[in-house]
């Protein structure tokens, strides 16, 4: 390879983050949280939640979620990226009905637009 030329994994990271950024242009955050039974968090959440876990990662646009919960306040819930607003909004409604269902109360919904620039500075996409 000559001086001053990138090397191919140079331009393989490079290509990445390209399309990283294309992605992450239209990237819509979606949270939610609501007042749930503390007894359902933890270890039990994790065990009764694995089949809504993975049933996720089939959701149109879905790119990741971080579980949060708090077993003080009873709050759990969810932080969500997905590739689009739409896709978003349709997920939110489903997600409403099933968190209705199971007796989920105070159910917030937000959206929120990503800062690709800044989120990339400190590894959020």
């Amino acid at each position: 390879m000559a001086a001053g030329q990138p090397s191919r994994i140079g331009i393989l990271q490079l290509v990445q983050g390209y399309n990283l950024m294309r992605k992450a242009d239209s990237m819509i955050l979606l949270q939610i949280h609501f007042d749930f039974d503390k007894n359902m968090s933890g270890n039990r959440l994790a065990e009764n939640g694995k089949p809504l876990a993975e049933s996720l990662n089939l959701e149109e646009g879905f790119i990741s979620k971080i579980w949060i919960e708090n077993q003080e306040t009873g709050v759990a819930g969810g932080i969500h990226l997905f590739d689009n607003a739409e896709n978003a909004r349709s997920f939110a409604e489903k997600q409403r009905e099933r968190l209705s269902s199971i007796g989920a109360a105070n159910i917030n919904i937000q959206y929120f637009e990503v800062n690709q620039s800044l989120s990339m500075i400190n590894k959020g996409i």
